[in-house]
């Protein structure tokens, strides 16, 4: 059988003989602020908006391919279901 990994949790007291003073885990500290996102974006090098671009192109046409795909089912659902009216006699509203 296989062990689980062990966790080893340690506390560091002293780096060259320097105490060390220990950091309080808070979870909530680590969550960016708006504001360090704003300024992540604004370095953004600016030689990226080509592909950026090129993106939303994509995504536009596979968003128009899916519904043309979407209306063509639904034309021809409504088609079939007017043939099966008229055979069986029917009125398909």
């Amino acid at each position: 059988m296989q062990e689980e990994p062990r966790e080893i949790e340690v506390e560091i007291v002293e780096i060259d003989g320097v105490p060390v003073e220990p950091r309080p885990h808070d979870d909530a500290s680590e969550a960016p602020e708006p504001a360090v996102w704003s300024r992540y974006l604004q370095r953004l090098p600016r030689l990226w908006w080509p592909l950026w671009v090129i993106i939303g192109i994509i995504a536009v046409a596979l968003l128009l391919t899916v519904g043309v795909a979407v209306g063509i089912l639904y034309l021809a659902f409504r088609v079939l279901r007017g043939i099966a009216g008229l055979l069986t006699g029917k009125s398909v509203d």
